[in-house]
């Protein structure tokens, strides 16, 4: 059973970062978070920035509000 818990915290939030900049899809990174696809879903939507949305620098990596991610290789 999934955990039941409200918000992401910031691991989280850095490993949804890193999968989206990774080109992996919200199935696996929900899978490997152990969270709801939908709640990932939900929390890209709500955390990207305009840049993100609009895709003006695409090669540029996903950044979430107030996320300090490290870059895991």
């Amino acid at each position: 059973m999934l955990p039941h818990w409200k918000h992401f915290d910031l691991a989280q939030r850095c490993e949804i970062a890193n999968g989206l900049s990774h080109g992996e899809s919200l199935r696996a990174i929900a899978e490997r978070i152990g969270m709801d696809p939908t709640s990932v879903s939900k929390e890209i939507k709500r955390n990207r920035t305009k840049e993100d949305a609009k895709g003006l620098n695409e090669s540029a990596p996903i950044s979430f509000r107030e996320c300090q991610c490290p870059t895991k290789l």
